[in-house]
């Protein structure tokens, strides 16, 4: 879910538009929006000038109906981010359209023709929005570890990751995708870590065995703390690949 999250892509040109929703590295849903184009005319003075305040009324309204469209989709599918493309007319118009619950999600602006074939356009929507998710990785590393050195509401490292956890402290728990290769065999830990896993019967200490990479996870969902999986390794390499966000320290 956190890989493949679900993102809008909306290019349009000054009398039309496609609307899809990717996700799970495909195309989910598109749309399409459709408006006759303006007539052109070659007149001046006031004619012209009467002209140009129709065709920015045009555009207005023809970047309004697309923006309604993909808002309507995004509502439905459940996407969480859009990327605009599209030529230089029309891009300036639907930016000026978008409410504020869509610009705060957008996350980048690219230069494609309407006719780019849609393998094409999906390939350059998906890089964007890696970059994009790179760049939030990154910052929400940074902060991680910050808050950590400075003794503030973050902790790294998996024991002590599970025990802020159990204890309902956190936030947000970063998580490298490839943690289970790290923590790829069952490791025992004390029952405060993990009270619901079945006790080790011959140790008097009831120590639970676990994977760890499960029980971090799951009781992360439990207790409603935000999970991001984190691409890059190298951002958490030096603290064991996990680490999470405090709403409070004990």
């Amino acid at each position: 879910m956190d890989q493949y999250r679900r993102y809008a892509v909306l290019v349009a040109d000054t009398s039309s538009a496609r609307l899809f929703i990717f996700g799970l590295g495909t195309a989910l849903n598109s749309d399409t929006v459709s408006n006759p184009k303006a007539s052109r005319t070659s007149v001046g003075g006031w004619s012209q000038m009467r002209y140009q305040r129709h065709i920015d009324n045009y555009h207005r309204s023809h970047a309004k109906e697309i923006v309604d469209a993909i808002d309507r989709l995004m509502r439905e599918e459940g996407a969480e981010h859009i990327i605009l493309a599209g030529d230089k007319v029309i891009i300036p118009v639907l930016k000026e359209q978008l409410p504020q619950h869509l610009s705060d999600k957008l996350i980048d602006v690219l230069r494609i023709d309407i006719n780019t074939p849609d393998h094409e356009l999906f390939e350059a929507a998906a890089e964007a929005f890696r970059e994009h998710d790179a760049q939030i990785d990154a910052e929400k590393v940074e902060r991680l570890l910050d808050e950590f050195r400075a003794g503030g509401l973050a902790l790294v490292g998996a024991h002590d990751s599970l025990a802020a956890l159990n204890n309902g402290q956190v936030d947000e728990l970063l998580i490298i995708a490839s943690l289970e290769q790290i923590h790829e065999d069952e490791e025992e830990v004390g029952a405060l870590l993990a009270p619901d896993a079945p006790a080790n019967e011959d140790d008097p200490a009831q120590t639970r065995t676990v994977l760890m990479a499960d029980e971090l996870v799951t009781k992360a969902r439990q207790t409603g703390a935000r999970v991001t999986f984190i691409e890059d390794e190298s951002l958490l390499a030096g603290v064991g690949g996990v680490g999470v966000l405090l709403r409070y320290r004990l």
